[in-house]
Parts: structure tokens; sequence; C-alpha cells
């Protein structure tokens, strides 16, 4: 098994988990640290997949998972990776707000910002 497909195989196990309420796990702190290595090294795309995927695994089953809506925040104002700001799904717009309620940040000027996107975005 080459590494890649190893890799892809530690994601996926990842999301399942999620999905099945598991908040902490090898493969979850696995997944994790590849999303954070995608964002460092300016790999918007292949990141938000990647935190898309997993913020929809976390949303079927209410988890401690802060850090997805975290990380999505952190590439939404990204600079760098702001042309990728009108592709976010209702779905991770939520999944930021989740993180800013969560973690009380209501009053984090990024938590009005979001709001206001998410009205914009069709139903």
């Amino acid at each position: 098994m080459s590494n890649y497909t190893r890799n892809q195989v530690q994601i996926e196990t990842a999301i399942e988990e999620i999905r099945s309420g598991k908040h902490t796990t090898d493969n979850i702190n696995y997944a994790k640290h590849v999303a954070e290595e995608l964002m460092i090294t300016l790999q918007f795309n292949q990141a938000l997949e990647l935190l898309g995927n997993l913020a929809e695994a976390r949303q079927v089953k209410t988890t401690n998972i802060l850090w997805i809506g975290s990380f999505l925040k952190d590439l939404y104002f990204n600079e760098k990776a702001k042309y990728l700001r009108e592709t976010y799904t209702k779905s991770l717009l939520e999944e930021m707000l989740y993180y800013y309620l969560k973690s009380c940040k209501l009053f984090d000027p990024g938590y009005d910002i979001v709001k206001q996107h998410i009205k914009r975005v069709p139903k």
C-alpha cells in the first residue's frame, strides 16, 4: 500500500469516526494535521475540500470538535485565500458559526461577517 493510499484510508477513517460521534482518535488527529499542513503550504483548495468533508461528518452527530470551524474561519479570513470565500456553502458557513457560538466568540468581528455572508447564500 502506497503512502498516499494509506493516508487516504486514514482520512476516510477519521471522517467515519467523526460521523459516529468521536472527537479524538489517532485518525482524527491525523486529519487535523493534514488540514493544517495544507493551509500552511498554501494548498487552499485541497484544505477547503478536506475541511468540508470533515464538517459534513461533524454535522451528522454533534461532537466536541471546534477546530474544523476554526480552520474554516482561518482559511476564510486568510488574505491569500480570499478568492475561496464565495465558494463557501451554507454548511461551511454554519460550521464557522458553530465554532463562534461554542467558543463564546460572538463579539469577534468575524462572527458578524460570516452571519451576513450566510444570508446571501441560496438555500
